[in-house]
Order: structure tokens, then sequence, then C-alpha cells
């Protein structure tokens, strides 16, 4: 699962919301205040085709990061969350305890579980042993920010296609737009490029709308495409070069966040991928 988590780290603000009869008031927001640097959860719908972890499918997902996740792990016990209300989504969701590093921050993320049309608000339970032994795991308690109903997965993106017609190693990579997107604040195409062990992020490119003013664009546009190393971004990736006769993974990406909080966002996610050899 902690790929299919990789982009889930963008995250969102807490607020209370109503909506088609529910009626709720926010707890908390986020995280209380802590040592371990631990950051409000993100909600999230990832669609995803064609995954290099082999698995595929339309998932609800939540993932939870520390900024000391060494502290984190020391007497982990468990992580689990569930919606605050029961009548919505009563399944607990129970995370994998071995973090996903990058950049000194551990992500934790949620076991795959089919989305079902879950929306609300979940709260994230985090179970550690206490220095002094031998009292009870301590709770500690963070929440999402409510996910609005009837949400609906974005589309994967279709047509990958990689054109070594400017160089061997400078490459175009290049999906179908979809329609209407970008077109609203949070939405975005993503164009990155993996070693083919999908460990190394070697190139990444942000495609927005300019008329949105997003300020995470490396590529103001509405067309999916990028040629390397061009537009390239900082964030999760080497700069090194394309070796020739290697072999690399292109993954293509539909955002969407939802920004009714700041910097904190829950998302949805469209994936997908496609190997390539470079001449």
């Amino acid at each position: 699962m902690k790929k299919y988590v990789l982009l889930l780290t963008i995250l969102v603000s807490i607020a209370g919301w109503s909506g088609n009869g529910f009626c709720q008031t926010a707890p908390a927001p986020g995280c209380p205040p802590n040592d371990l640097g631990i950051l409000k959860p993100v909600a999230g719908i990832l669609n995803v085709r064609n995954s290099p972890t082999g698995q595929n499918g339309t998932f609800f997902t939540i993932a939870i990061l520390a900024q000391n996740p060494i502290g984190l792990l020391n007497g982990l016990e468990t992580i689990s969350a569930k919606n605050t209300d029961r009548l919505i989504d009563d399944h607990v969701y129970e995370f994998e305890l071995t973090p996903t590093l990058r950049n000194n921050i551990g992500e934790w993320g949620s076991r795959p579980h089919n989305f079902e049309g879950q929306f609300g608000m979940y709260e994230v339970t985090i179970e550690r042993w206490p220095y002094v032994s031998p009292q009870p795991p301590t709770p500690f308690t963070c929440y999402t920010d409510p996910m609005d109903q009837n949400l609906l997965p974005l589309p994967v993106p279709e047509n990958l296609m990689v054109s070594f017609k400017s160089g061997a190693t400078t490459p175009r990579l290049s999906f179908d737009r979809v329609r209407g997107f970008p077109s609203e604040p949070g939405e975005r195409y993503l164009i990155r490029i993996f070693d083919k062990d999908y460990s190394r992020c070697i190139y990444r490119v942000t495609i927005c709308d300019p008329s949105l003013t997003e300020t995470v664009c490396s590529k103001p546009d509405r067309i999916p495409s990028a040629t390397f190393p061009n537009n390239r971004t900082a964030g999760s990736q080497t700069h090194e070069d394309l070796v020739p006769g290697e072999w690399y993974i292109f993954r293509a990406d539909l955002w969407k966040d939802d920004l009714s909080g700041t910097p904190m966002r829950n998302l949805s996610q469209g994936s997908n991928f496609k190997w390539f050899k470079v001449p």
C-alpha cells in the first residue's frame, strides 16, 4: 500500500461541514501538539492501473506523516482509523507499521480497501508503548478533513506515450488530455519517471491551468506532456540523467485536492503506469 500513497504528501486542515441531510461538528482540528511532528492524516480515493506493485483498482486510503519517524516507531503498537459516524462507515482501517521514508519524513498508509462511496471524517488512532512499563499503550488521536458525499473517482490517464524523436536521453512523455481538466483549483496533471524498481523518482513535472494561479506548478499549461529534462521540479527525485539501454517507469497522474483548508488537503487521484526502455 505504501506505493499507493506516494502522492499523499499534501495534507489538509479541518473544518465542520454539512450536506445531503448530514451535519457534523468537527472535532479538534488535525493532531494535537506533539514532539514527533505528526501531521494531519489525509483521506484519498486512488484509481490505479498497471501498478508496479501489482494491485489495480479504485481504493480508499488514509495516510499519516511524521517528521520524526524514528521517534514514532519507538514502541509503535498499532495505527488504525474509523469514521466518526459509524452509520456512514463501520469499517476499521488498519495501517502498515513499516513506513515509507521520504526526505526524512515517515509515511504510514492504510492497507488497500476498495472505494465504496466512503465519506465523512475519519479518526486516526496511534497506540505506542510508553517508556514506563507495564503501562498499557497510550492512544494518540488525529482527524482527517471531512470528505463530501457522492465523490466520483478520477479517471486514469489514457494512452501513455514516450517519444524519442528529440533524442534517446531526452524523451517526450505525454498522455491524452482529460476533457475539462484541469479547470478548478487543486486540479493538475503530474508526469514522473521512476527507475525500473520503482524505488527512485528521477523526474517530476506538475502541470496546471495558468488561470488557476497554482503555486505548485512547474509547467503552467493544460496539455499533459513534457520533454525530459525540461520543467523538472524538486521533491522526491534524484535529478539523474537517463541511461541508454535502461528500463524506466513513466507514471501519469490526474490529481485533485480538496482546497477546503490550507495547507493540508484530502485528495483524489487517477494513476497509470508505462514501462519504457531508453534506446
